[in-house]
């Protein structure tokens, strides 16, 4: 299976520049209040940087530094709470550290504050399908597919729980939709352990190669 994680494009971040440049500005106005008597109140944090700490935790976790990841992402949720996004690369980074029943309360998060995201199901059908609940995993995915059913990732994952769970027949025909949704699939099923019980199948030989 293959994890799925969310990131957004930094938007209106601040250069370089204009960062040492409030640094500067923050330096003299403490330096200006200790001398006033003034008790100093810190800037609040820009109103995307809880996106751009999640887009750092998701650039981590695509290099395995899992505790890094996880840092950035709980800065972002500091931030910004009710970020469903967040949630959800959350769950994933708590998922490849082995922490489950705090990754699916995480994906569950993620799901309350956005019931729309499919890729939140299909990280919560992940965390099933890691604890042997494949009747479940197989449940939560189909909850991702209502929102997003010509997702070739998502018909992939799908293919791999059914296999998990004996459904041969059932496997083949969500690894042939995925494929055809999405051609780059083709190899990777060809090597996935998760389906080595479809090897022999004639059909499976024909559409993996």
């Amino acid at each position: 299976m293959l994890n799925t994680n969310d990131a957004t494009r930094p938007r209106g971040t601040q250069s370089v520049g204009n960062r040492l440049l409030l640094t500067g500005l923050l330096i003299l106005s403490v330096l200006f209040c200790a001398a006033c008597g003034v008790k100093h109140v810190p800037v609040p944090p820009p109103d995307d940087e809880y996106k751009t700490l999640n887009d750092r935790s998701a650039v981590l976790i695509n290099q395995g530094l899992y505790e890094d990841a996880l840092e950035a992402v709980e800065r972002s949720l500091a931030i910004k709470p009710d970020y469903s996004i967040a949630w959800n690369n959350k769950g994933v980074i708590l998922l490849n550290l082995g922490r489950m029943e705090e990754a699916l309360e995480a994906v569950d998060r993620a799901i309350e504050i956005d019931p729309l995201n499919a890729m939140a199901w299909s990280n919560k059908a992940m965390v099933y399908g890691n604890t042997n609940r494949m009747a479940e995993a197989l449940q939560a995915m189909d909850r991702a597919l209502l929102l997003e059913p010509a997702n070739g990732l998502l018909l992939f994952n799908k293919a791999c729980y059914q296999a998990l769970s004996g459904d041969r027949e059932g496997a083949i025909n969500s690894l042939e939709k995925a494929i055809q949704q999405d051609s780059r699939i083709k190899p990777l099923a060809a090597r996935e352990e998760d389906l080595k019980s479809l090897r022999d199948e004639p059909r499976f030989k024909k559409i993996t190669q």
